[in-house]
């Protein structure tokens, strides 16, 4: 597991995430340039990386992978091999993807490159890449080692082939209190299990430097449906380790919000615009004092999930909540940074 040192923060570590802690501030976006990796001329620049993704959306389609069409994005000659590995990942998880129903498509994103004292540096990067790196390397062992070496040999960087892009992990608690949570649907990533009701990757802006406050209150509308928020916090950083991630942990960006509606307020409006809700199978709320409880009956996916604890509501279509789903890098039936996003919040509360 590798833990990343942010001045003199707080570190926990929990079973499925490493948590460095620091609820006075709100950290920023800082982008910055590098010369490695899959395509350098791309990741400082967000007109380069739209073209770049326009690229991957006619490959979804074709299927058919021609280097040359990528050249002009600075991949360099010793890494071609492991460009046309992760891009044959690429066109074999479209495919997936397409008999799965999804409407999967690639994206510009940011890209995590490690934390300064000023707060998290990245870089530009795409959501089809994150999933034919980081996502489908936390599934296959093998390919994850792969990309690992070559990054290390290559470049002096475990990361350099990994697109990470930090997400927002967001507790949003209600005024009638109670705490909302979802069971995600059928999504590209962690399909069924239980996450934050405002969980989400940023669309990059141009800006060298960016605050993450209306980022993460953008993300949280694009979740809930909801616009108005108050009592934003920040609680920390958080990277998924997992039980077997090594050094391309995941990385999310802990806060909470309130909002002056009550539970079933929230649902309406969800139900009704929220533009993700595609992805939520069920919305769910806990009232505060019963989290522990929620926690307890969640935190062990080697246990037969046996059904929520008194007191959830959950909102949809029936009362059929179903089997969760299970993640190899995650102990509980948690996106592996969900649990650490709930307990973080608990704890400052506390």
């Amino acid at each position: 597991m590798q833990i990343y040192n942010l001045g003199n923060r707080a570190t926990e570590i929990s079973p499925d995430a490493t948590v460095l802690a620091d609820g006075s501030c709100t950290p920023q976006l800082n982008l910055v340039k590098t010369s490695e990796g899959l395509f350098p001329e791309a990741a400082s620049d967000l007109q380069a990386d739209t073209e770049l993704s326009g690229i991957l959306a006619e490959l979804q389609s074709s299927g058919v992978v021609d280097l040359s069409r990528f050249r002009r994005f600075g991949i360099q000659d010793c890494a071609s091999e492991v460009v046309q590995t992760i891009l044959d990942k690429y066109v074999a998880i479209c495919r997936v993807m397409a008999e799965r129903g999804l409407n999967f498509k690639p994206g510009p994103q940011y890209n995590f490159r490690g934390l300064s004292p000023d707060g998290v540096d990245v870089t530009y990067g795409d959501y089809g890449l994150f999933q034919a790196t980081l996502i489908e390397a936390s599934r296959d062992p093998r390919y994850r080692q792969y990309l690992i070496e070559r990054g290390q040999e290559l470049f002096g960087d475990r990361s350099a082939f990994f697109v990470n892009p930090p997400a927002t992990n967001t507790v949003v608690h209600c005024k009638d209190g109670r705490v909302l949570f979802v069971k995600r649907g059928i999504t590209a990533e962690y399909p069924f299990m239980l996450h934050e009701a405002a969980a989400g990757h940023h669309k990059p802006v141009e800006q060298q430097i960016v605050t993450l406050r209306q980022l993460i209150l953008q993300q949280i509308q694009q979740e809930t449906g909801v616009s108005d928020i108050g009592d934003f916090h920040f609680n920390g950083i958080a990277f998924s380790s997992g039980s077997t991630i090594d050094s391309t942990e995941k990385a999310e960006l802990l806060t909470s919000a309130s909002v002056d509606l009550t539970d079933q307020q929230v649902f309406e409006i969800f139900n009704g615009k929220a533009p993700h809700k595609w992805e939520v199978a069920r919305l769910c709320s806990i009232g505060r004092k019963d989290i522990s409880q929620l926690i307890a009956a969640t935190d062990d996916c080697s246990r037969e999930f046996s059904g929520l604890p008194e007191g959830v509501r959950v909102f949809g279509q029936s009362d059929n909540f179903g089997e969760l789903g299970r993640d190899p890098n995650s102990v509980s039936y948690w996106v592996p940074v969900g649990l650490a996003g709930m307990r973080a919040e608990m704890q400052r509360q506390n």
